[in-house]
This record gives structure tokens, sequence and C-alpha cells, in this order.
């Protein structure tokens, strides 16, 4: 029997980790059992659960607290010394230490459960599993512990994890530091970044592990109700993102206040620290712009939306990314894309031919202009940018080829 044990942060819990919903469906049908680990689960967290297939089973570890006592045990650990001696160099040497003791203590905590999860699946000798983390992170750390007690028992096991942006650069972490970062990736038979540029900094960072990185897109379902954006009196912007720094949804807000000319709609799914500030200074928008907050939904409602509601144009303006799936869902509805040239979003928004890059520091003219750009187009060049966008969601970012391709090289994995 193929078994899959899927390694998660809170995926079904919680409301993180939607882009699991897409890949969920194809696991299940590619694997006769399928365990998901949801590793940093905290009882908080279990009010709400999202559905799975019925060949999925959710197992999910008691947590304990951190505490002071917790971080000697960690200098006794082999690894962990390894890891300071290796990497906790250079400036804020102290607060490296810290972080990886604290990142091996966070896994640890999660690894607790493990024997009894493994107990769970009553494997026998004609059984293959498939470990699978699905970040680069401690869920990591956590796979790996899953993979050393399946080999103890004598189990054929293969192990692999994805990685995005946060898990992934230096740039996105805490001290610009990634803890075990190199030791995960030698203990992975592949790891596979969701960019083509995820994968050269990771092959460029360590090229003795080049041979085991590999690009993996993630992909969305395809919802699309067979008709492209339509231009009308009132032009309509959406956007989709946490609002938290990184994502500067506020310089949507401010490129908007500059426009006076045209009749503008205004649409932001998410929330997160900064909404209440961006929906305040949203009431002081010129009169032509109309701005409206939907919050956190579902992903089921934000293509419900798509279908009902004409978009013209998706803006995203983070600071960092891996691949942003909130393009791809745009895109798979042939909507145009104005984005910041972060991460692998250039791999998605070709500059001219489904939308336009952004430099990362972007003045808030140069957004402004591109908007009235998209609005004053003629019909023409509007409906080829359309169109592009559909193709290559068609071409790159569909959830059947990726997914199935993605699933078809895992068990070849198993098969060496």
């Amino acid at each position: 029997m193929k078994i899959l044990i899927l390694v998660t942060s809170k995926f079904p819990y919680s409301n993180g980790e939607n882009f699991i919903e897409n890949e969920i469906d194809y696991l299940a049908q590619y694997f006769e059992k399928v365990l998901i680990y949801s590793s940093l689960t905290d009882r908080d967290d279990k009010s709400y659960v999202r559905k799975t297939p019925d060949n999925c089973k959710v197992f999910s570890p008691e947590l304990g607290e951190i505490n002071h006592k917790d971080y000697m045990k960690s200098f006794v650990k082999k690894n962990v010394v390894r890891e300071i001696v290796t990497n906790c160099r250079g400036n804020k040497r102290i607060n490296k230490i810290a972080a990886a003791c604290f990142f091996d203590q966070k896994y640890s905590k999660s690894c607790g459960s493990v024997n009894e999860m493994i107990d769970s699946l009553l494997l026998t000798a004609d059984d293959t599993v498939y470990v699978y983390s699905y970040w680069l992170s401690t869920v990591g750390m956590t796979a790996i512990h899953i993979f050393e007690k399946l080999k103890k028992r004598q189990i054929r096991v293969s192990l692999i994890s994805r990685c995005h942006g946060f898990d992934l650069y230096e740039n996105r972490a805490y001290l610009n530091y990634q803890p075990f970062q190199k030791m995960m990736i030698e203990k992975m038979m592949k790891v596979y970044p969701c960019s083509e540029q995820g994968s050269n900094y990771l092959r460029t960072k360590y090229p003795e592990c080049a041979n085991k990185i590999q690009t993996s897109y993630l992909g969305v379902n395809d919802y699309y109700n067979g008709e492209l954006p339509k231009r009308s009196k009132e032009f309509h912007v959406l956007s989709c993102s946490n609002v938290i720094p990184l994502k500067r949804v506020e310089k949507i807000l401010e490129s908007l206040a500059e426009i006076t000319d045209v009749s503008i709609r205004w649409t932001h799914f998410g929330d997160g620290e900064l909404l209440r500030s961006v929906q305040e200074s949203a009431m002081k928008l010129p009169d032509n712009i109309v701005a409206e907050f939907k919050g956190r939904v579902p992903n089921q409602d934000i293509y419900k939306y798509y279908n009902e509601n004409n978009i013209n144009l998706f803006i995203n303006v983070s600071t960092s990314e891996g691949l942003p799936v909130s393009i791809m869902e745009a895109i798979s509805f042939g909507i145009p894309v104005i984005a910041t040239n972060v991460g692998g979003t250039a791999e998605i928004v070709l500059d001219g031919v489904n939308g336009f890059l952004l430099e990362e520091n972007f003045e808030i003219t140069a957004l402004s202009e591109l908007i009235c750009k998209f609005v004053k187009m003629p019909g023409m060049d509007y409906e080829r940018l359309c169109r592009h966008a559909r193709e290559i969601y068609e071409t790159k970012f569909s959830a059947d080829k990726n997914y199935m391709d993605f699933c078809k090289k895992l068990i070849t994995l198993g098969d060496e």
C-alpha cells in the first residue's frame, strides 16, 4: 500500500495554508491512505476544520509550552551543536543561537506524538510510506523526525519537502537566518521550491545540494465561467492578501487617491493588523473611488465572487513573495495583473503580456499611472492581456496538470 504522511503547519485546522485545499484531492487520488500530521495545531485552532477526502486521516500532537529550561536541553543535541558552530556566527551571534534553540524546541514539541501516529497506521512490510513536508521550517524538521522513526522500523520510506517564501529566503527570516536549512536539505531526497527563482536561490546558496532542488509550481482549480473581463463605466480593481506590512495594501490605497478623473471600485479580500488603519484611510478617498473590504473569507467565496463580478485588474504589491497563489487565481479568470517584481512573480506576470511589473520599491505615482493605463487602454489591447492571462494559467498553473505531475514524481521516488 502507498501511504502518504503530509506534514503541515496547521492544515486542515485554522484558516491558513489555503493552497493545500487545491492539492489534497489529488494526493488522495494517488495514495491509498493519506495521514495529515498537523504539527503546530493548538486547541484554539481546532474550532475550525476544513473538509478532507474520505481516505485522509488527521493527526495532531499535544503541544506543550516552551520555557527557559527547555533551551538548555537543546545544547546537548549533536545537530544543534553542529548548527551553532556552523551557522551561528557574525553579528548577533547570541541571538542566532537563541533562535536555533527556539527552533529546535518548537519542532521537538511537535514530535511528541510521532510514535503514536506511526502505530495508528498499522504498517506492514508491503507498505511504502512517503513523508512530505509542506514547509522547509520546523515542519520540515518534524518530517525528518517521522522519516527517521520509520527507517528504524525498517519501513520503506521517502522524504521530500516543498518550500515557498518565508521558509526559503534569508531576508524573510528573523536576523536573516534560516535555522537548520542546510541540514534539512541534506536529509531530503528532493526539495521543491514553488518558483524557479527560489530554486536558483537555493542552488546558488547550496551548490553541493543542487541536484536535489527542483521547481514544482503550485496550481489552482479551474472555476472559469468562460467569459473574459469586460470594460465598463466603473473599472473594478481587486486585491487579496493579509493586511500586514509585508503586503503593503496601503500603497494600493495611496495610488488610488491620486486618481481623480475616472470611476474605480476597489475590492480587497483579507484581514490583518493594519486593516483598520487602511479602512480609516479609505474613508478619505475621492468620490470617484469606491473601496470595499471583504475581510478573510473561504477560498470558495473568492472564486464565487470572481464568477459573479466583472473584475478588470488584480494588484499585488508585496515586498517579498514565493509565487503568489492569489495571482494564479486571478489569471485563471483571465484577469490581468499589476505586481511587484519580487520572488517568483515574474514567472507568472510577464511584463506587457498579461500585466505589468513594478520595481520592489516603486513610487506611488508609478502604480497610479499603470492603473490609469489599464483604464484608458484600447479595447483590443486590454482583451489581449486578458486572453494571455488565461493562457498562462492553462499552460503553467493548472491544478490538474501541476498536482498530477507532482504526485507522479513522489511515487517515482518511492520506487527508486
